[in-house]
């Protein structure tokens, strides 16, 4: 009797961290959508900025692959972090305007704060940055 008890606790414990689990991962992916857009324009505005200002040509295009899209404000802001056309990490960050383009704005600003989501976590984790502001 005692293990049969044992087994349907184990049973509930285990069915409760899965629903946690899965509840967490859906969460992200709801992010990841709602977000989609304005990493595709920080990015597009990005790769504009970088054209103009880099002395070296770059190899490679900022995608959302290979960017870190931290998103702030409920997607008013977006920091990206990213390799420069040197090999060194580098940031710049962008506002959406209520006209729905973007400007740059200073990295700097958000230093410290929590952001609401973020794309490709992995991206720049723990490394030095270049903060580029690009007005």
């Amino acid at each position: 009797m005692k293990i049969n008890h044992m087994y349907r606790t184990l049973l509930w414990l285990f069915t409760l961290n899965l629903f946690i689990v899965m509840g967490c991962n859906k969460e992200e992916s709801n992010l990841r959508t709602v977000y989609r857009e304005e990493i595709r324009e920080a990015i597009q505005e990005a790769n504009k900025v970088i054209s103009t200002k880099d002395t070296t040509t770059r190899n490679v295009k900022l995608t959302s692959t290979n960017v870190r899209a931290d998103i702030y404000n409920d997607g008013q802001f977006v920091r990206l972090t990213y390799k420069n056309a040197q090999g060194h990490w580098e940031q710049s960050a962008f506002e959406r305007l209520k006209n729905g383009h973007y400007k740059a704005e200073d990295p700097h600003r958000f230093a410290g704060k929590p952001p609401t989501y973020t794309e490709n976590k992995h991206i720049g984790k723990n490394k030095k940055h270049l903060h580029k502001e690009s007005k």
